[in-house]
């Protein structure tokens, strides 16, 4: 699994590329602390998953963690470009309910922003 981000304004970007899975997905912890102690303007984090190509239990306990530790910093948090089955998936376990799930990067950005207004 591969990680990078990007910032834009008060937002940041990670893109997860690869499997997100196991011991790997447990990278995206201490790359996310990395990220929140260089940045401390942020307030919107994105994992874009359009490169992910498979996703298991401890990843998605990785993306809950992130959510508490984010919600906890008042940093806003959401998923966006997901393939269809992963989109099901986290949707029949409900993790939709706490982490939005959007199409683009740019529909996050706009609708959080309008939220924070």
């Amino acid at each position: 699994m591969n990680l990078s981000h990007r910032i834009l304004n008060e937002a940041c970007i990670v893109e997860v590329e690869g499997e997100f899975i196991g011991y790997k997905a447990r990278q995206l912890t201490p790359y996310i602390d990395t990220i929140l102690l260089k940045n401390t303007e942020l307030k919107i984090l994105i994992l874009n998953l359009g490169s992910a190509i498979q996703m298991d239990s401890v990843g998605i306990g990785i993306m809950l963690k992130s959510y508490k530790v984010l919600q906890e910093q008042q940093i806003q948090f959401a998923l966006c470009q997901l393939h269809d089955e992963m989109i099901d998936f986290l949707k029949f376990i409900r993790i939709d309910s706490m982490i939005p799930i959007y199409d683009t990067e740019e529909d996050v950005i706009k609708k959080l922003k309008e939220e924070v207004s």
